[in-house]
C-alpha cells in the first residue's frame, strides 16, 4: 500500500508530460489550409486541409462580434453605449489598445477597435459587459458556434489569445465569415473599416486586403505562434462574392500572397461557370427546422417594422409564402431606387408584391428593408438568380417559417 501512491503519481505525471509534449509539437507545426467558397450558395470551389485542426488566433473576434451584433439585433445594448473597463480586461496582453481599469469605451468603438486593431484588452471588455465574466461570454460563443454549424470549433477566450482548448478547421472560420455577411447585412459594413482614431492614437487595418485587392470588404487577420498567420477575407465582383480562409501563413506576406492567388482563381472559376468541388451549403440549418434542409439559418426578427408598401407596377397577388431581400439602405430614396432597378429587370411577368420595411437600429439609425414578398418559391428563387446576375445582393426567403436560402441557386 505504501508504495501505491507514488507509482500513481508518476504515472500522472508520465501522462501530463505525453499530453504536453504532443501539445507542444503540434504547436510548432501550424496547419497549412486553404477553403474557397461562393458566398451566394455555399459551393466549394478549391480546398486544402480545410477540416484539419488548428489553432483560430484572432480570427476568434469575428464569433466575438458576432455575438455581439446579435446582442445588438435584439436590443440588449446600442452602439451609443459605454462599456466598464475591468482590471482583468486591462491586463490583457497585446495588441491593444490601453485601456485602463475604470476607463469606458462606446460599443461602437469596441467594433472598429476589434475590427481594425484586434484589440485583445477590448474583446475582454466586450464579453464581461455582455456576459458578466469571459467565462460566461465564451458559453454563449459556443452556443452560436452550435447553432451555426461549426462542427469543429470550440471557444475558449474572447481574444484569440493561446489555449489549447481552442481549435478550429479553415472549412468552419468559412461558415463563420459567411454567417456573420447573411445574418448581420447591417454591421457586416464594419469590417471594411481601414482605420480607427481612439484616445489621440490612430491605428490602421492589419487586413492589407482592403486596400490592395478590388472588391474586398472584410474580415480578419489572426496570428499566434501555433497557428501561423490566417485571414478570412470577403470580396464581391460585379454578381459574385466569395468567402475565403487562409490558415497557417508562414508570414503576413505569405499570407496575403495565398489570398489573392485564391480569390483571383476563384473569381476566374465563377466567371468561368467552373463547376464546384463540393455543392454543399456552409451554414447549417437550425435543429428545430421542421424539413431539415442545409443552409437555412433564422431570419432575424424586424427591431422596429413600420411596413410601408410601394406598390409594384404589376398585380399585386399573393401566391406563396416566400419573398427576396434585395437589400438594407439609408434612405427611403436609395431603396425606392433599387426597387424600381430590381423590378426593371425582372419585368411584368411575375406576380410580385412590394414593400420597404422601415426599422430602427439601437442606435437610432434608421434603415430602409427592400423586399418582395407573396411568391411561390420557385419564383422566388427564379426571380433572385435573375438579378444576382445583374450585380444585386439578394436573399431567398420563407417568412412563414421564418427561414431563408442561402441563395436564388441552391
Amino acid at each position: 500500500m505504501k508504495y501505491r501512491q507514488p507509482f500513481s503519481l508518476l504515472a500522472l505525471i508520465t501522462i501530463l508530460a505525453t499530453v504536453f509534449i504532443t501539445s507542444s509539437s503540434f504547436a510548432r507545426k501550424p496547419v497549412q489550409a486553404y477553403i474557397v467558397i461562393n458566398a451566394e450558395n455555399g459551393a466549394i470551389l478549391a480546398q486544402s486541409k480545410a477540416t484539419k485542426t488548428t489553432y483560430p488566433a484572432s480570427l476568434t473576434k469575428v464569433m466575438t462580434l458576432l455575438v455581439l451584433f446579435e446582442k445588438l439585433d435584439q436590443g440588449h445594448i446600442k452602439l451609443n453605449q459605454q462599456f466598464l473597463v475591468s482590471r482583468h480586461a486591462a491586463s490583457m496582453p497585446s495588441t491593444k489598445i490601453g485601456l485602463k481599469r475604470g476607463d469606458k469605451i462606446t460599443v461602437e468603438d469596441a467594433i472598429e477597435a476589434l475590427i481594425v486593431h484586434s484589440a485583445n484588452d477590448v474583446a475582454v471588455v466586450i464579453a464581461e459587459n455582455i456576459a458578466g465574466s469571459e467565462a460566461g461570454f465564451v458559453q454563449l460563443m459556443n452556443a452560436k458556434a452550435k447553432q451555426i454549424g461549426l462542427t469543429q470549433t470550440t471557444f475558449a477566450n474572447a481574444s484569440g489569445l493561446p489555449h489549447f482548448r481552442q481549435v478550429t478547421t479553415a472549412s468552419d472560420m468559412a461558415k463563420l465569415g459567411l454567417a456573420v455577411f447573411r445574418e448581420y447585412p447591417e454591421y457586416y459594413q464594419y469590417f471594411a473599416t481601414k482605420s480607427f482614431h481612439y484616445n489621440n492614437r490612430h491605428f490602421f487595418n492589419h487586413n492589407t486586403l482592403l486596400q490592395k485587392y478590388d472588391g474586398a470588404d472584410g474580415l480578419k487577420t489572426g496570428y499566434i505562434r501555433a497557428s501561423g498567420y490566417n485571414l478570412i477575407t470577403s470580396a464581391k465582383q460585379g454578381s459574385n462574392r466569395l468567402i475565403v480562409v487562409v490558415m497557417g501563413a508562414q508570414s503576413s506576406v505569405h499570407r496575403h500572397q495565398k489570398m489573392v492567388q485564391l480569390l483571383n482563381t476563384g473569381f476566374a472559376k465563377l466567371k468561368n461557370n467552373v463547376p464546384a468541388t463540393t455543392p454543399t451549403l456552409m451554414v447549417a440549418a437550425p435543429q428545430n427546422h421542421s424539413r431539415k434542409l442545409p443552409g437555412f439559418p433564422p431570419v432575424k426578427p424586424t427591431r422596429q417594422t413600420t411596413p410601408s408598401a410601394i406598390t409594384a407596377p404589376n398585380t399585386i397577388v399573393k401566391t406563396g409564402d416566400w419573398g427576396i431581400q434585395i437589400g438594407a439602405f439609408g434612405t427611403t430614396k436609395m431603396a425606392q431606387e433599387k426597387l424600381q432597378k430590381a423590378l426593371k429587370i425582372l419585368g411584368s411577368a411575375g406576380i410580385y408584391q412590394s414593400a420597404i420595411q422601415l426599422y430602427k437600429t439601437t442606435n437610432g439609425k434608421t434603415l430602409y428593408r427592400t423586399r418582395l414578398v407573396g411568391l411561390t418559391q420557385q419564383n422566388a428563387k427564379s426571380a433572385c438568380a435573375k438579378l444576382i446576375k445583374n450585380s444585386f445582393d439578394c436573399f431567398v426567403f420563407d417568412y412563414k417559417n421564418k427561414t431563408y436560402l442561402q441563395s436564388a441557386s441552391n
